[in-house]
């Protein structure tokens, strides 16, 4: 076993070359995207999502994006379970290296699967994303997304208010599958969330294969407590054993 600190595992740096997350950039999610991002997510390549939740696991995180360059980093930020209540020196800064070492930088925004919060309360976050961290942040993720087809407005409204405040690169969490009505709505979407592979029927069931290509919209697992080796199928990857390393926290893009 690879030894890890906090989240962040060696094995983590060791599997950026194998495992990947994010950089697709889809043709009808609303809002341009910026020369300079379409640089930093390579178009339609594979590569890691990280969620930063402590700012101790920046040095590590710069580290494996230094280390493998040409591999697309998405970096969540996550101050206070969102933006907090004040802007932040120390986050400032770490979007400011983050951002010149070539990652894509986005905000973490809870959104309690469209019930437990507001439209509001949604959008005074990414509202104060916007205020503390003036045109710093590449997109916004939102995390708790429903899978419920009657969430579709709530979605659709927060969406269009982030893309009007510039934030053109959007990714949702369900962590599960989604309703194939809001797809079109996000950049990326994650649709697992666990420890263990999914299984192909549960990759192909919730990518709707192989109705969206990687030119269209971005789906990513997040597998956590596993051995790093996999498979790569049609349709995404599955399990082979390798007990002789582990990952933590790792995302893939489909």
């Amino acid at each position: 076993m690879i030894e890890k600190s906090s989240r962040v595992c060696f094995g983590f740096v060791a599997a950026v070359l194998l495992f990947s997350m994010i950089s697709t950039m889809p043709h009808f999610a609303s809002g341009a995207i910026s020369p300079d991002l379409a640089t930093r997510l390579k178009g339609n390549t594979t590569g890691i999502y990280y969620p930063l939740y402590s700012l101790s696991e920046l040095p590590q995180v710069l580290a494996a994006k230094q280390a493998f360059p040409n591999v697309p980093f998405n970096v969540n930020i996550n101050p206070a379970s969102g933006p907090g209540t004040a802007p932040s020196t120390a986050w400032t800064s770490a979007i400011t290296q983050l951002k010149s070492a070539g990652a894509v930088v986005t905000g973490y925004v809870p959104t309690a699967y469209g019930t437990g919060r507001s439209i509001a309360n949604v959008e005074g976050m990414i509202s104060s994303y916007n205020q503390f961290y003036p045109n710093m942040l590449d997109g916004i993720m939102f995390d708790e997304v429903s899978g419920s087809c009657s969430k579709f407005t709530f979605y659709q409204t927060i969406s269009n208010y982030a893309r009007s405040l510039g934030y053109s690169y959007i990714r949702a969490n369900p962590g599960s599958s989604i309703c194939q009505t809001d797809v079109p709505l996000f950049n990326h979407i994650a649709i697992y969330e666990s420890a263990g592979y999914p299984s192909e029927s549960t990759l192909a069931s919730r990518t709707f294969y192989p109705q969206y290509s990687k030119d269209v919209v971005g789906f990513g697992a997040t597998i956590h407590t596993e051995p790093i080796g996999y498979k790569i199928s049609k349709v995404g990857l599955y399990h082979r054993p390798d007990t002789t390393k582990s990952i933590c926290c790792i995302s893939i893009v489909l």
